[in-house]
């Protein structure tokens, strides 16, 4: 009987946060249509924020200035595009730098629970999910007994100095950056990680500054 009354009453309280929710959006855009004469700005910008829809990769143009369409044949355009800009580094010819004083020695890396939960509170449930398949909205909402889990793995990632294999893989997409958008020099690549490397990363550059 206790749990149906809790029940009910959770309920009654979705909905009643739901009906001001709707209420409150439904007089901030009357306001914003009533005012628009005075202040057209704000109201076309609260327009092209509720209708803005990402832009996939299009047609683009191979060696020969072909439009392809094809997925496969985009994809190879795109991959050697972005491997002709890749910077290979010279391992050989490595510079000298001056050594620099230093007050304190990093030896080790303390994490606890609550560090975990700090940056994982900063994830954004929109980010892409990386190619292990987790996605940040699902560690946010189980933020509890991720957070144990993941200072498990990063204290024993640390300790062996090894990353998992998974964390080692990138997905990487094509982002689309000024110009012709036909043209794959227009593109530039970005890598979609794990988030739970990331907040390994997070953690770590907090400790070292």
């Amino acid at each position: 009987m206790l749990q149906k009354w809790k029940k009910n009453n959770s309920k009654q309280a979705r909905n009643k946060v739901n009906y001001e929710l709707k209420r409150c959006k439904y007089n901030y855009e009357r306001n914003l249509a009533t005012k628009i004469k005075d202040d057209s700005k704000v109201f076309w910008k609260y327009v092209r924020q509720n209708t803005k829809t990402d832009v996939t990769v299009g047609s683009l143009e191979d060696e020969y200035g072909k439009c392809v369409q094809e997925d496969g044949e985009r994809a190879r355009i795109l991959n050697k595009q972005l491997c002709s800009v890749f910077t290979v580094e010279d391992v050989n010819n490595i510079p000298n730098f001056e050594d620099r004083p230093y007050l304190t020695i990093l030896e080790e890396i303390n994490i606890r629970e609550d560090d975990v939960k700090k940056h994982i509170q900063t994830l954004n449930p929109k980010k892409a999910v990386g190619p292990d398949g987790i996605h940040p909205r699902v560690v946010k909402e189980c933020i509890d007994p991720i957070s144990v889990l993941l200072r498990r793995i990063f204290i024993k990632t640390l300790n062996e100095g090894e990353l998992p294999i998974e964390w080692k893989d990138a997905n990487v997409t094509a982002l689309y950056k000024s110009g012709k958008r036909s043209k794959p020099e227009n593109y530039r690549p970005i890598s979609d990680t794990s988030i739970c490397c990331w907040l390994l990363e997070r953690i770590i550059r907090e400790a070292i500054v």
